[in-house]
């Protein structure tokens, strides 16, 4: 995230400073950017901005300072804005436009058309999300900073391995500064850490105040893992609406967080187990070795009397066992442990569908419950399509996923668990891997516990309940409802 990029000549502009300022009350966070740069050039320009942003966020504010002058922007339609803005642009006139990345939901774009030459521009856009929970009980607030380029199957068959519609961008040659300020509240903390980067925590006011102290380099993402006393304990957060506002600005809003501790005891070994494991280029190096180190420990864990099969995919797809999963023996295991050795990342681009219409093409066994577990960083363009063949299938079929690596699309990994009513769960480099297949694999294991009802006692008033369906809970695992 260092780099914007003039429209016409695809040449970089440096960023000048990057300023975040991050609210966390309980278990959302409001995440305020504002990114300052300069066209050093002697011709107007239009910067263009990709940046990431996970999943289920929501950009509530975009504004932008032009060489003193303040424009804020109003949301329209997004073809409707996309004229206003051409036209605009064809007129002369400076004008911005703020838009989510077409088939992915985790990429906005923003642009500023005609920014004159020697102008500095400021950038302000500012989003919620929701924070997830680790196996441990504490909080992880994750600010995403790498963009990774999305792989698009329909291009590819043209000759394009790539999308072109995300770059990588270098580094600046010039350095920019990047800043995070962090208030912690609402929640009673034991500790707030941060594993790659150093910080500086303070309480201030009974809010915990956090910064950060040293040079931050963009070969990762920010994060903030909050440990607090009682994780389990159910959290309210309340919202009034605002009497001048219209539609749902105005009515109060409150968002019910918990945590519930349910009974591991009722786990059944009666499951069919499918490892879907991305081996395309994309993978290669330690994101590879993220996949095998996964695998094995799935393999290892597996109950007795299940039935599993490991499937790796790219441009094609390769079966372990080629007629079907086998019964979990000391026999298939070995041969299993020899197959998760021999694993690298050689078979081309990233297409999912396949792999995935075959497995679902196949009957279920009768007496085991089939689950799949999709291993990938998540390089797609065809998410909603992945997406929507999961939805279609999860009466029968549950679906877990991994996502591995720095930068891995939050919008395939998070929108493919949420439609196959299963769990997501992510890994970097330096994350330790067995908490996190554990808890996937007992979540697998679970009874799930669906049709669940909140009896809201608001004295006498009504309330729209959002989502209407509750999802499936699991143990230890984090679950908002609002209304």
């Amino acid at each position: 995230m260092c780099c914007i990029i003039d429209e016409k000549s695809n040449e970089p502009i440096p960023l000048k400073k990057i300023n975040v300022n991050i609210t966390i009350k309980g278990f959302v966070a409001s995440v305020e950017s504002l990114l300052t740069f300069e066209n050093n050039g002697d011709k107007q320009l239009e910067a263009v901005f990709k940046f990431p942003i996970d999943d289920g966020s929501a950009v509530y504010k975009f504004e932008a300072d032009i060489d003193g002058r303040k424009i804020v922007a109003e949301c329209q339609e997004k073809k409707q804005a996309k004229k206003n803005y051409d036209a605009a642009v064809q007129s002369g006139h400076v004008a911005t436009l703020l838009e989510e990345e077409d088939f992915v939901s985790d990429i906005f774009i923003c642009k500023i058309g005609n920014l004159l030459p020697k102008k500095t521009a400021v950038v302000k856009f500012s989003y919620v999300t929701e924070i997830s929970i680790q196996a441990d009980g504490s909080l992880k607030f994750v600010l995403p900073t790498l963009l990774n380029p999305r792989y698009n199957p329909d291009v590819s068959k043209g000759g394009l391995e790539k999308s072109p519609s995300i770059k990588r961008v270098a580094a600046c040659d010039q350095p920019y500064e990047f800043v995070v300020n962090a208030t912690i509240s609402g929640l009673d903390i034991l500790n707030v850490t941060s594993f790659k980067d150093k910080i500086l925590s303070s309480l201030v006011n009974g809010s915990t105040e956090v910064k950060l102290q040293d040079k931050f380099v963009a070969d990762h993402d920010f994060e903030l893992e909050i440990a607090i006393k009682e994780p389990h304990k159910p959290f309210a957060v309340m919202e009034k609406g605002s009497e001048d506002k219209d539609g749902i600005l105005k009515q109060d809003i409150v968002m019910l967080n918990f945590v519930p501790e349910l009974d591991e005891s009722a786990m059944s070994s009666q499951h069919e187990f499918l490892f879907v494991i991305d081996r395309s280029g994309s993978m290669d190096g330690s994101r590879i070795e993220s996949a095998k180190e996964s695998l094995l420990l799935f393999l290892k864990s597996l109950p007795p009397d299940c039935y599993f099969n490991i499937i790796g995919f790219g441009s094609t797809f390769e079966l372990l066992f080629k007629e079907g999963s086998e019964k979990y023996t000391k026999e298939s295991l070995e041969k299993a442990l020899e197959h998760q050795k021999t694993l690298s990342a050689d078979l081309g681009g990233t297409e999912i569908l396949e792999p995935l219409v075959s497995i679902y093409s196949k009957p279920i066994l009768p007496t085991h419950s089939r689950n799949i577990f999709l291993i990938t960083d998540g390089e797609v363009f065809n998410t909603e399509a992945v997406v929507s063949l999961v939805q279609k299938h999860s009466h029968d079929t549950r679906v877990f996923t991994l996502g591995i690596g720095e930068g891995a699309s939050t919008a395939l990994i998070k929108g493919v668990a949420r439609a196959g009513k299963g769990k997501a769960e992510f890994v970097k480099s330096d994350d330790k891997m067995s908490p996190v297949v554990i808890k996937l694999l007992k979540c697998a294991m679970q009874s799930t516990f669906t049709n669940i009802k909140i009896d809201w006692q608001l004295n006498g008033a009504s309330c729209i309940q959002i989502p209407k369906v509750v999802p499936p809970i699991f143990h230890n695992d984090h679950t908002v409802v609002y209304a």
